[in-house]
């Protein structure tokens, strides 16, 4: 391989490799995750709140 060719095969592996970095640094980490599942575990728990409320509405509608 000549010293031409290297220098090319150099330079496509190096922007390769950024512009793979680039991809990578805009995906979700760990903790980004955790965040989005404590985000979600906080809504269901809000939900499950509402539908027992609206259960115990319910049941005095009922009564009356």
């Amino acid at each position: 391989m000549s010293n031409d060719e290297f220098t090319k095969l150099f330079k496509y592996m190096t922007d390769r490799f950024d512009s793979i970095e680039k991809i990578l640094e805009t995906k979700a980490d760990k903790n980004d995750v955790d965040k989005l599942v404590n985000i979600i575990d906080g809504y269901a728990d809000k939900i499950d709140s509402y539908a027992m409320e609206m259960a115990a509405m319910q049941h005095k509608i009922d009564r009356l």
